[in-house]
């Protein structure tokens, strides 16, 4: 989705969850930051995540 440590918040994707509304569509953003010595505890990064054309922005 992006380079490794830019715009991902040192994140790496694990899905794009889609939240449909009566309205329209929003989107999450789902990435794991890796604990190397304790892959279990590694923390899960829920983020909003936009679209804009063929722009995409993950927020914080």
């Amino acid at each position: 989705m992006a380079p490794p440590g830019t715009k991902t918040y040192n994140t790496q994707t694990a899905n794009i969850i889609p939240v449909r509304g009566t309205s329209a569509t929003t989107y999450i953003y789902a990435g794991d930051r890796w604990n190397t010595d304790d892959l279990g505890s590694s923390p899960l990064m829920w983020l909003p995540l936009s679209l804009s054309g063929t722009t995409v922005t993950v927020g914080w």
